[in-house]
């Protein structure tokens, strides 16, 4: 099965999810709603990458005015079947009322049904008064929008989305979840994603001396303190509990972090022993881990980009281009970032950056960094998003097979693995360092026709859009 026939069996599943439920509520029946929050959950987990989504309704009870979160991304949805403006109101109303809005500042609902055509902003903002942001046309969703924001799912993705929708069908969802079902005979060795990654065995803990309020952003408060003391801190730290937490030998004279703690309170714990603590700790560790490789890749000119989730390559300094060499099995260079001038002005044009996605995943006490290959278009001078940036990104990933996929993820493994310092295991410098692909001997087999590359077909781009910009996508 294609790409094409899978996002259209995808569409056909939802479609008739929403109709199903929209019957069982004209009847005045709610269980297959209450069912649905389960599989809305996968879905999200599977489409748009909420790894560590919950339902919140296990147990006794219920959570008041939410039903699923993931709290690394800090974000919450309601399930629900009912459409109105009351029900959007209401909910935004309970979440204010226990201040859940503190801890899961990102709030979505996903409606079951088809939403309205139109929400009032101005009543919702009249409700949620400031206290955060709740844009209509972008925190209220159906399964149409769930497709819209699943355009680049992978072809794995979209097949994993259509297993959760057999498993609930079949009702056995909490079997998928939990992968309680008899493996298959075939298997074979495959390479995932995942690198090998090392960091330093210590960490650094230190009460700050000017500590965050209970709700307030540590990091900002950190950094807020630091602009008083003239100071510009690195990305690579996290602040949790009032506390400090860094690579960085707070002990040592050369930190980044001098006036910002109580040196009688340092402590150095064995990252092991931290991030074993309890879950809190492990996303603190996995957000430090981020940080770090943000502070990385940013002296090698590799931005990141906050609302997209990306980490992109720049331009060398001075340049409007960038060339990258490396080596696997034979040497190589690649054009990591592609600039096409105006023809209508000059002083300025379009950019087609390499990018990439990082996650860090952890199996027992082995950690691994999950890489997934992307693109990013901008305009110049200041690498805003481009205007076309969406139409041009499905167009240049219409055009991509699965070996050009597997060489963008080789080549990042290899340039990760040219920008590691010192020991693998003993570097105290606070960097990380990169090891081996990480395979699996007895992965179930894949039929390699559903895998195919799809021939490529003409990509309609605006043709009101700048040429130059059109352009990058077929370079």
């Amino acid at each position: 099965m294609n790409i094409l026939n899978l996002q259209a069996e995808l569409r056909s599943r939802l479609a008739t999810l929403s109709a199903k439920v929209a019957a069982s509520c004209a009847q005045g029946m709610t269980d297959l709603p209450k069912q649905a929050e389960d599989l809305v959950a996968e879905l999200l987990r599977e489409l748009l990458g909420y790894r560590n989504i919950r339902n919140l309704n296990t147990g006794a009870g219920s959570f008041p005015g939410l039903d699923l979160a993931d709290d690394e991304r800090r974000t919450a949805f309601q399930v629900t079947a009912t459409t109105s403006l009351d029900k959007i109101k209401q909910t935004l109303s309970t979440v204010i009322d226990h201040d859940l809005h503190q801890q899961y500042p990102e709030l979505r609902l996903f409606i079951l049904t088809a939403k309205q055509d139109s929400y009032s902003q101005a009543s919702i903002d009249k409700v949620v008064g400031g206290r955060f942001k709740f844009a209509a046309d972008d925190a209220i969703w159906d399964y149409r929008d769930l497709l819209r924001k699943a355009t680049h799912a992978s072809p794995v993705a979209l097949q994993r989305a259509i297993d959760v929708f057999d498993a609930y069908d079949s009702g056995a969802l909490a079997s998928l979840a939990s992968a309680d079902f008899d493996p298959p005979r075939v298997t074979e060795t495959v390479e995932a994603n995942l690198v090998d990654l090392y960091f330093p065995q210590e960490l650094y803990l230190a009460d700050l001396l000017d500590r965050p309020g209970a709700r307030s952003n540590g990091r900002k408060h950190a950094r807020k303190s630091a602009q008083a003391l003239q100071l510009k801190l690195p990305s690579d730290f996290e602040v949790f509990e009032g506390k400090l937490v860094t690579f960085h030998d707070l002990d040592g004279e050369n930190h980044p972090f001098p006036g910002l703690f109580d040196k009688g309170t340092t402590t150095a714990i064995s990252s092991k022993e931290f991030w074993r603590i309890d879950g809190d700790h492990e996303r603190v560790f996995k957000s430090l881990l981020r940080f770090s490789l943000q502070q990385q890749v940013y002296r090698k000119r590799v931005g990141w980009r906050h609302e997209e989730g990306l980490f992109v390559f720049l331009p060398e300094e001075g340049k409007l281009e960038r060339v990258e060499t490396w080596s696997d099995k034979k040497a190589n260079t690649r054009t990591v970032v592609i600039y096409k001038a105006s023809k209508r002005d000059p002083s300025k044009g379009g950019f087609r950056h390499f990018a990439f996605q990082a996650d860090f995943v952890r199996a027992a006490d082995d950690w691994f960094i999950a890489l997934r290959p992307d693109w990013y278009f901008s305009t110049n001078p200041d690498y805003r998003p481009s205007p076309i940036g969406g139409k041009l990104m499905t167009g240049l990933k219409r055009l991509e097979n699965n070996k050009s996929v597997e060489q963008h993820f080789r080549f990042l493994w290899r340039w990760l693995q040219s920008q590691s310092y010192g020991d693998l295991w003993t570097d105290k410098s606070g960097h990380l360092s990169f090891g081996d692909i990480k395979t699996f001997d007895t992965h179930p087999a894949l039929d390699d026709d559903r895998w195919r590359p799809l021939k490529a077909e003409p990509v309609d781009v605006d043709p009101d859009a700048p040429p130059e910009l059109a352009e990058l996508m077929l370079q």
